[in-house]
């Protein structure tokens, strides 16, 4: 049984959550479901195989990034092998 079973789309979520291609952008305005999109995306992902630590999944606000204008420092990680 799939875990999706459990969760209740609308519109185009569905599409989304279970799109083949592994890079998905979901964009949508606020209370169109974009975070239960990405938890059944995720869940989909790992029902598929995908190894946990190779799925990275961002979310950001308008509202939460309006004080963040100033540049940031640059992470200083080691690079990412070409």
């Amino acid at each position: 049984m799939s875990l999706l079973s459990q969760y209740h789309f609308k519109g185009r979520q569905e599409q989304a959550a279970t799109d083949p291609n592994p890079r998905i952008a979901v964009t949508a305005g606020a209370g169109a479901g974009k975070t239960l999109t990405l938890v059944a995306r995720y869940l989909h992902l790992l029902e598929q195989g995908y190894p946990l630590r190779s799925i990275l999944a961002i979310t950001f606000t308008e509202k939460g990034g309006a004080g963040n204008a100033h540049p940031h420092p640059r992470c200083h990680c080691p690079p990412y092998p070409r």
